[in-house]
């Protein structure tokens, strides 16, 4: 009988048949000197694993809260600047609404107590306040609103200069003095 011819696997150091593309042994390819396990991992390939999705979406999430607080930080960061460089603007308005709403809370204690036509009148003249606000709004809307189109009519290039002010910023602080004007209307009984 003759004996068939051996290789020796360069893995395991086991005989193996001259015919054998594989080690029975170890899973060694004798040609390539691969492993099974490596030639199974590359015909995979690299594929995602579910737990790795919500690591993304978890890190999506952040990044977008940051974006959030990140511009809420900068809007009230411009607010302030407009506030600041224009101090005087926003002056009588906010001293207006403070004295509406010392007003309007003498007025809630004077119901309380029962005199009821000192209530009114302090209502009343809370109300005229208010309307005195409003008006002065629309009026600083407008005048907003005319200083741009000058600045812009006038200036070719308004980029080249400083701007007072934002008036973007300044258009939204008044649209906020509006909405608490209205809200201390609300609170006003109706005569």
């Amino acid at each position: 009988m003759a004996e068939e011819a051996r290789l020796q696997c360069p893995s395991c150091g086991k005989e193996v048949g001259l015919g054998e593309i594989e080690c029975p042994h170890c899973g060694v390819n004798l040609k390539s000197g691969e492993a099974y396990e490596t030639r199974v991992k590359q015909a995979k390939g690299k594929q995602e694993h579910p737990e790795h999705f919500g690591g993304r979406v978890g890190a999506a999430v952040v990044v977008a809260l940051g974006l959030i607080f990140f511009a809420g930080f900068m809007y009230e960061r411009a607010s302030r600047k407009v506030l600041a460089d224009v101090p005087e603007f926003f002056r009588p308005p906010v001293e207006t609404l403070q004295k509406v709403d010392d007003m309007l809370a003498r007025a809630d204690q004077q119901q309380a107590m029962g005199e009821s036509a000192a209530a009114g009148k302090t209502f009343a003249d809370a109300r005229h306040e208010l309307e005195g606000l409003v008006e002065w709004l629309q009026k600083t809307d407008e005048s907003i609103r005319s200083d741009a189109a000058y600045a812009q009519d006038t200036n070719p290039h308004p980029w080249r200069q400083q701007k007072e002010y934002n008036r973007g910023v300044a258009k939204r602080q008044l649209k906020n003095l509006r909405a608490k004007v209205e809200l201390r209307f609300k609170r006003i009984p109706a005569a």
